[in-house]
């Protein structure tokens, strides 16, 4: 008995030793890949930033980043999918300092220094990012390492940068992963504090998962389960074979007050959904028209799903007065 509790004991040691294994490795190896769910897309939206190539931009050595966006009505297979490609990212490390591509300034911009410690500022910039509220806004900020703590993921354990922001209040980053990147955006991001309408079409956006050829997957979402959560990367990762790609459809008067018109050709009925921006399904019925009231929905901006008999999908935004 004595040799089997010393046997679980070091078994127990060596496995949890395992599970607390520092990370090593660099920012941005091969298979890098960030992608944030965004919420104003309505539900399933993400932004998928994905490492393509080194290549050399303004004689300096950098990552070129894809960036698109993801769309899909459900985790479900063949219930529609759409991805559209947005542009590129360009990106490079120095000393532990992140740099990225402005292309306003055509410069490059500090992001995030990885060698910071508790206590130390450090000055943001992103003059892509602006409130269209404040024409004023500065595209400037500072923040502030409050502490440090350290976290475990996939069995490797990652140091975390809580942050402040400076006088301005005017970005947010916060926090940050070690190598990995923020839990907010890609970039330092508006504060919606400080300018609560929509910015570029987003209202929020939260780092759902990230993976490379080094580390394989980090699962940073604390809402869904696993197996919704597997199911929701399969098919942001799945190619549009097998899946009929949602396409845009025009729809009229909008905003819309009492009936809501759809330019589309109809060959049976239409299955439609409804969603918020909180990607709650609000309606859901077949229809034999080209119209519909949407009279009896608060005012407010819509995400509308439509189904065909024969498996197409069609997909658009409306807002209600």
């Amino acid at each position: 008995m004595r040799y089997l509790l010393l046997f679980i004991s070091l078994f127990m040691f060596f496995n949890v030793t395992k599970a607390q294994q520092a990370d090593t490795a660099a920012w941005c190896p091969p298979g890098a890949t960030w992608v944030y769910s965004v919420s104003a897309w309505g539900p399933d939206s993400y932004l998928k930033y994905t490492y393509e190539k080194d290549t050399v931009l303004l004689n300096q050595a950098v990552k070129k980043i894809a960036l698109s966006r993801v769309n899909y009505i459900g985790p479900t297979v063949g219930q529609g999918r759409s991805e559209s490609q947005i542009g590129y990212e360009y990106e490079y490390m120095s000393n532990d300092s992140l740099y990225f591509y402005d292309p306003t300034s055509n410069s490059f911009i500090l992001k995030f220094d990885f060698n910071a410690v508790q206590g130390d500022s450090l000055v943001v910039r992103n003059p892509r990012s602006t409130c269209d509220s404040l024409p004023n806004f500065p595209d400037q900020d500072t923040l502030y390492i409050d502490s440090l703590s350290q976290d475990t993921f996939n069995q490797l354990i990652f140091d975390r940068y809580h942050l402040s922001s400076g006088s301005f209040e005017s970005f947010r980053f916060d926090p940050v992963i070690k190598y990995i990147g923020s839990f907010e955006s890609f970039h330092p991001e508006v504060s919606e504090t400080t300018c609560p309408l929509p910015i570029d079409g987003y209202v929020h956006k939260q780092l759902f998962f990230y993976q490379d050829s080094l580390r394989g997957r980090l699962v940073f979402s604390e809402t869904y389960n696993d197996t919704l959560v597997d199911n929701i990367i399969s098919n942001i990762f799945r190619t549009e074979s097998g899946i009929s790609a949602a396409k845009e459809v025009r729809v009229f008067p909008n905003p819309a007050q009492d009936e809501l018109w759809l330019d589309i050709a109809l060959n049976g009925a239409l299955n439609l959904s409804i969603y918020n921006l909180a990607g709650q399904e609000v309606r859901h019925f077949q229809l034999h028209q080209n119209h519909f009231s949407v009279r009896d929905l608060p005012k407010g901006m819509y995400i509308l799903y439509l189904r065909t008999d024969d498996q197409q999908f069609y997909q658009t935004k409306f807002v209600k007065q």
